[in-house]
């Protein structure tokens, strides 16, 4: 009986591993698996829990940090989050307004809106301002707003 409970506890923790990323369960699969040998091998159900007590904390102490630079290494070393995506260069998926658009950066799809009367072509590049929840605020790049500033002296000019 206590062999299915065991195998039962794998299979939960590889699926709730699968459903989620950053290497949650991983470890509690491994030691279901150390207490299903146990279990297999006659021990008692204190035994069977200590073993995979034991195992899950080697294998999270030990495999962790191994795995973890090496499936989540960022590009940008040492940044996470908003100081990864503060004042970043995006490229203009959708356009961008007020109301709707998209950006991607570092090959990631973003939801994106600008401040109130500034809108964005698709293919241009900007900066990232903030983020709210799953959605960038984005400006334009100060090239751009010059370009922009210069032509329409240039189009004031009469000729």
């Amino acid at each position: 009986m206590a062999m299915w409970v065991w195998l039962g506890l794998f299979v939960v923790f590889v699926l709730i591993e699968a459903g989620v990323s950053g290497l949650v369960s991983l470890w509690f699969a491994a030691g279901s698996i150390a207490g299903l040998l146990a279990a297999a091998l006659g021990a008692p159900i204190p035994v069977q829990i200590l073993c995979f007590a034991i195992f899950s904390t080697l294998t999270l102490v030990l495999l962790r940090p191994k795995l973890k630079d090496k499936f989540f290494k960022s590009n940008l070393e040492g940044e996470l989050g908003f100081e990864r995506l503060n004042n970043a260069v995006a490229c203009v998926l959708e356009d961008v307004s007020e109301t709707a658009g998209a950006v991607t950066f570092d090959g990631k799809e973003w939801n994106a809106r600008t401040e109130r009367g500034v809108f964005l072509e698709k293919g241009s590049q900007c900066r990232i301002t903030r983020i709210e929840g799953n959605r960038v605020y984005v400006a334009p790049l100060e090239a751009d707003v010059n370009k922009s500033s210069e032509s329409k002296n240039e189009s004031e000019i009469p000729v």
